[in-house]
C-alpha cells in the first residue's frame, strides 16, 4: 500500500488497518508557555480553500470516523524553546483511547521523536488526563519534557487541572 497525503491527514498508518492521523496543528512553546506557529495554507489536495488549519482537522475527523476509520488528532510541539523548531520536538496524541498498544506504538516509531505523548481520559474525575508516554521503541513510566508539552497543549487548549 502507498502513503496518500489528503490536506493535513496521513492515512492508513500500516497500509490496512485503517488507522488514521489528522494533524491539529504546530505549536511552539516558550518556556512552558503555549505560542501558536503561523496558520499553514492547507487544504489544497482536498479543496476546501479558506478553511483554517484546525477546521480542516476537525471535518476529516469527522468524515473518516464516519467511515468507520480509526482517528486520532495530533499536535507537535517544541519543548524548552523560545525559537520554533527548536527545542525538545514532542507530538502530542488526542483520540487514542481504542488504540491497542502495538498501534500506540507504531504510531510513535512512525514520529521518530524522542517522546509522543498519548492523552487519554482520567481516571479519576480529580484529574485532567491520563498520558502515556512513548519513544519510538518502548513505553515510559515517566519523562520531564514530554510533561511538560502536554501540559503546555492542555493549557492552551483550555484543559489545564480541568478547568477552562
Amino acid at each position: 500500500s502507498k502513503w496518500e497525503a489528503k490536506a493535513a491527514s496521513r492515512e492508513n498508518l500500516s497500509g490496512r488497518d485503517g488507522l488514521c492521523m489528522v494533524f491539529a496543528g504546530l505549536v511552539g512553546l516558550t518556556m512552558g508557555a503555549a505560542r501558536r506557529r503561523p496558520s499553514m495554507a492547507v487544504a489544497l489536495a482536498s479543496g476546501a480553500v479558506g478553511l483554517t488549519l484546525s477546521a480542516l482537522a476537525t471535518r476529516l475527523t469527522r468524515h473518516l470516523s464516519a467511515h468507520g476509520r480509526k482517528v486520532v488528532t495530533f499536535e507537535t510541539c517544541d519543548v524548552f524553546s523560545s525559537t520554533a523548531f527548536g527545542g525538545n520536538p514532542l507530538a502530542v496524541v488526542f483520540g487514542a483511547e481504542a488504540l491497542t498498544d502495538d498501534e500506540l506504538q507504531r504510531i510513535a516509531a512512525e514520529f521518530g521523536y524522542s517522546e509522543t505523548t498519548f492523552v487519554m481520559p482520567p481516571e479519576k474525575a480529580s484529574s485532567t488526563a491520563r498520558v502515556r508516554i512513548f519513544t519510538p521503541t518502548a513505553e515510559l513510566p515517566f519523562a520531564g519534557h514530554p510533561n511538560v508539552g502536554t501540559a503546555a497543549v492542555l493549557a492552551r487548549r483550555g484543559k489545564a487541572f480541568g478547568k477552562p
